[in-house]
């Protein structure tokens, strides 16, 4: 698929992505979840998260390990493919971490994010986001084909 994504919708993804990081940090799950397609899909190191109901758990779940403030995204986009109706995105995040309420911020982990999103009635969303872990041991699989291919 050619990128061919209109400057509006491709504002309208970015919108997507920062609210998914704003819902995450905070530990708004439902906020979260409405962020997906109704059967999308979160796969988190192969551990694939499916429907509104299982992606608001499993916010739930992380924030029962990791209070709600202490954690912060930071993502870079990159369009990769795609038209005003779909799209593939690629992004790396990094997370920075407060230990406890004062410490010393820390990066906690660098990951990459590989993503379908899908416009459904004007609205953007995510039918599938994957997350790993990046290891730069495996930059050739991390590369792009040539821009117009």
């Amino acid at each position: 698929m050619a990128l061919n994504i209109p400057a509006e919708d491709r504002l309208a993804i970015q919108d997507l992505l920062a609210r998914y990081a704003w819902a995450l940090d905070t530990g708004d799950d439902q906020a979260y979840a409405e962020l997906f397609t109704p059967d999308g899909v979160f796969i988190e190191r192969g551990q694939p998260f499916t429907g509104r109901d299982a992606l608001a758990a499993h916010v739930r779940d992380l924030t029962a390990v990791m209070r709600p403030g202490n954690r912060h995204h930071n993502t870079q986009i990159l369009f990769e493919s795609g038209d005003a109706n779909r799209c593939i995105v690629r992004s790396y995040s990094t997370h920075i971490y407060e230990p406890e309420p004062g410490a010393a911020k820390v990066v906690r982990m660098q990951g990459h994010y590989h993503d379908v999103c899908l416009k459904l009635d004007g609205v953007w969303y995510f039918a599938e986001r994957a997350w790993d872990e990046w290891h730069s041991d495996s930059l050739a699989e991390y590369q792009l084909a040539p821009r117009g291919s």
